[in-house]
This record gives structure tokens, sequence and C-alpha cells, in this order.
């Protein structure tokens, strides 16, 4: 855990990873409560559990799921060879992790944004630490992901839809298992939502 953690503040500064760790609020699609948002990074890969409001972005390069657990102690649950920013990420190695750690918060991933078409580049890793697929972002602009997304990749039996306008209005293109594509609304997505 020590070598992730110089890894990152190599890469971050401390006072980064400072700084990208935020803790807010975080509710469901449905309530009228603002949501939480990671400090954005540029080109960079983020997290965001939706039900603790902790975040994390990292940049490229950098394992974010390491860099999560490393840093907040959260394990992020996944299927096994999940591609997350460039870095594939083994689900026997989060297993492992969650038996050798006592104290670990558990998270699974409801939902991923790719900055590329066919779910490549960075990503936007969304998470939960309670059941439930109803969960949604207003705003995508505080994250750094407005008008950045290309495909996204639905989990753990959520669909996934974004929203061309913040506040879950405009366009909407979802809710989906996978789309490798948003066609016209590429690198257009202001709102997110799961259900």
């Amino acid at each position: 855990m020590r070598t992730i953690q110089s890894a990152i503040a190599a890469a971050l500064g401390t006072a980064a990873i400072a700084a990208t760790l935020t803790m807010a609020g975080a509710t469901s699609a449905s309530a009228a409560a603002p949501k939480a948002e990671p400090a954005a990074v540029p080109q960079a890969s983020c997290w965001l559990d939706i039900t603790t409001g902790q975040s994390l972005c990292v940049p490229d390069g950098v394992d974010l799921v390491s860099a999560v657990e490393a840093t907040t102690g959260t394990i992020i649950s996944l299927p096994d060879d999940t591609v997350v920013g460039g870095v594939r990420v083994s689900a026997g190695q989060a297993s492992a992790s969650l038996l050798s750690t006592q104290s670990a918060a558990a998270s699974h991933v409801v939902s991923e944004l790719f900055d590329d078409i066919n779910y490549g580049g960075g990503t936007y890793l969304m998470t939960a630490s309670s059941a439930g697929c109803d969960w949604g972002i207003a705003s995508l602009v505080g994250a750094g992901w407005n008008d950045r997304a290309s495909s996204f990749k639905s989990f753990d039996g959520c669909l996934t839809a974004i929203y061309k306008n913040t506040n879950y209005g405009g366009t909407r293109l979802g809710f989906s298992t996978n789309k490798a594509s948003f066609g016209t609304m590429n690198d257009a997505a202001s709102s997110w939502a799961t259900e």
C-alpha cells in the first residue's frame, strides 16, 4: 500500500491528493439535494461513491482502484478484467484486499463513463456502498466531466442514462446496460443517472 501512496503522491503531489479527495452529501437521483462531485483533474480518471460522497481523481497512468483503496480505505468490488482509466483491474485483487483489510469499506460499481467511444480513455467510476440503482449526478460540471463522455457501461444490474443538460434535462440517452458510442450525444452529456 505504501508503494501505491508513493506513486500517487509523486504523480499528484500531496496537496493535490488532499484537494482531489472531497467529502460531500450524495443522494439518489430522485432526491432534491445537491449531488457530490470530485474535484476535477484534467485528463484524469475519477471515482465517486454516490452513497458516501467520497471521491478521488488521479492523472492518467495511475491505478484509480488502488488509489481509492490506499487513500480512503474503500475497496471497490468490480467484475474481473474491468478496465478503469486504461488499467485492467482484477476482481481477485479486490477480493484478496478485502480479506486482508479488517476495517475496509466495500463499494460496488454501478456505472462507468468513458472519455472515448468503445470504452476507452479516462473514466468516471461511480460506486455505491449500499444496494440499489436509483442514483444520479445532476451536474457533471464540477467533476470535470461536462461534455466529455463518449461511452458508458453499467454494472450490478443497473442501467445508465446520460442527459444533454444539467438537472436531468434535455435529450436523454439510455437507460441501457452499455453504450459504445453516444452518436450525436458524444461529448455532450451534462448529467448522469442510473436505475
